[in-house]
């Protein structure tokens, strides 16, 4: 799935699983593919009560969505473990320019957007339990 489909494919079948609430589904894409996540995916998920996806957008690390116009495919983002323990070696200048770069390319969601995200678009039984 490393091809340039590969992406565009898996998003379009994640959307279409968690427009049918697939949540396995959904979970295995985000876990072992290369997927495009947008704000609305979220919500989506929020609004339909699929948590376990929302654990394993989490959880692999896919919590951000890349900026329009940005070729997923063509980005030099670390995603093995040999890449992170390189990029612990660099000097902390170098780090800090790289999540610069990081920067301009995607929008990362935290958990405090999915809190605020939640309180938003989940019924009332929520609430006491995120407090």
């Amino acid at each position: 799935m490393s091809k340039r489909v590969g992406s565009p494919f898996c998003t379009n079948v994640l959307r279409v699983a968690l427009n049918f609430k697939e949540e396995m589904v959904a979970s295995t894409l985000v876990s072992f593919y290369k997927v495009q996540l947008d704000k609305r995916m979220i919500i989506r998920a929020l609004k339909t009560n699929q948590l376990n996806f929302l654990y394993c957008l989490w959880a692999f690390n896919k919590n951000y969505e890349v900026k329009p116009g940005i070729d997923m495919n063509d980005l030099d983002i670390a995603e093995s473990e040999s890449d992170e323990e390189e990029l612990r070696k660099q000097s902390p200048s170098h780090i800090k320019e790289r999540s610069t770069q990081l920067e301009k390319i995607h929008t990362t969601y935290s958990f405090d957007f999915l809190i605020k995200q939640v309180l938003e678009y989940c019924t009332e039984e929520y609430v006491p339990m995120i407090r």
